[in-house]
């Protein structure tokens, strides 16, 4: 299993003692096209674009140049569901293995085939997402499509057989997470989740509340009445998750900003100007206080607004490039080019420097909560490392 916190802070360290490193972390999105159209998410929209990707040489060859420049973990997944380039994704998924690297793979599970996953455990692949938004075919298929869920629990019962037939379950390679979207859907099935995903022995359990991307699924988000009932039942999953022996990002979820919605009934939280979730209570004071002392006096990681730009590659299905999902330039793309020039390039370097001195872009004031309170806990264990 790999150690993201741990490659991390061996990558601030290189860069502390020779003024540059090699990405920790490598982030790519084969494609942003899918073949669901979930309620919750925003790639329906996204798809309507046309996208010219990248081909598989060009991404073999940029994965090969990572790995040769020292890139210790690999995350495949992005809007799109990787597995429509399935055979790209599993050449991906062999080449990041042949070379002893971490990897994960997201994916909606509905294209894997037992094939995959029989080769996943052999070669000891480290993590696995998938995404299903319910306990029952009833509520997943709603909000995911139909069949999805029959074809996402044929997926889990290959995995776990053979976990089972070539010992890896006590190692539990892949690590299986279960990535759920809490709607108004869903909200009140998250303890019977709970127990779908110990059942399918699931090691982990995602829940993220939904981010209001299109007015028109406005219905399915959370009043201010419903988070009340959500808060109680959060209190009896994490409860529940201790006596089950499963890990859960419950801890992280706060309660939404007071204010975002008619009390009672106005959605809460939804989606500001600037397209994204505004941040809740806990996280809009901590946002405030990174933003304090906006200087060039104290330009050092720790006092850094977002320590992603140092160690986070982010490769998306059209070459484009930025620091993580949110934030891509359209003017750095990998193509014809290599990754040391792209990560090492100017936007790179202006980026760091924003960081440092807290002149944020607009994509990074308008950063998702999960993602703030993710950096904030990488800055904590980092300190605590040291």
């Amino acid at each position: 299993m790999y150690h993201p916190n741990r490659e991390i802070k061996r990558t601030l360290e290189q860069w502390y003692s020779s003024g540059e490193a090699p990405p920790a972390i490598f982030e790519l999105y084969p494609t942003k096209k899918c073949n669901l159209s979930c309620r919750t998410c925003i790639q329906h929209e996204l798809q309507k674009k046309n996208v010219a990707e990248l081909t598989d040489e060009e991404f073999i060859r940029i994965v090969r140049e990572a790995i040769e420049w020292g890139v210790a973990i690999f995350y495949i997944g992005g809007g799109g569901e990787p597995l429509l380039r399935h055979d790209l994704v599993i050449k991906l998924i062999e080449l990041i293995k042949e070379n002893r690297r971490g990897g994960s793979l997201t994916t909606n599970s509905t294209l894997l085939r037992e094939s995959d996953l029989e080769k996943m455990v052999l070669m000891g692949w480290d993590d696995i997402h998938i995404s299903i938004d319910g306990p029952t075919a009833e509520i997943n298929d709603y909000l995911r499509g139909s069949g999805t869920f029959e074809k996402a629990v044929r997926a889990l019962g290959w995995l776990n057989k053979y976990k089972s037939r070539h010992g890896n379950r006590s190692a539990t390679e892949p690590f299986l997470n279960l990535n759920f979207v809490i709607s108004k859907k869903n909200y009140r099935f998250m303890l019977d989740y709970l127990r779908f995903a110990r059942e399918n022995n699931a090691d982990y359990v995602l829940f993220n509340p939904m981010i209001l991307h299109d007015p028109s699924r406005s219905y399915l988000q959370l009043t201010e009445r419903d988070w009340e009932e959500v808060k109680v039942i959060m209190d009896q999953a994490r409860a529940l998750a201790g006596e089950l022996n499963l890990r859960t990002s419950l801890g992280d979820i706060g309660e939404p900003a007071s204010g975002s919605g008619k009390k009672g009934e106005g959605p809460s939280p939804s989606m500001n100007d600037s397209g994204a979730l505004p941040p809740w209570n806990n996280l809009k004071n901590k946002l405030h206080e990174m933003l304090k002392g906006k200087n060039e006096k104290n330009m050092s990681l720790e006092n850094a607004f977002c320590l992603k730009p140092w160690y986070h590659f982010v490769l998306h299905s059209d070459g484009y490039a930025g620091p993580c999902c949110i934030y891509k330039n359209p003017e750095i793309n990998v193509r014809g080019r290599p990754l040391r020039e792209v990560w090492l390039s100017e936007f790179f370097s202006q980026l760091r420097r924003a960081m440092l001195i807290k002149a944020l872009p607009p994509s990074c004031r308008a950063c998702p909560p999960i993602m703030l309170e993710e950096d904030l806990r990488l800055k904590k264990t980092l300190l605590r490392m040291r």
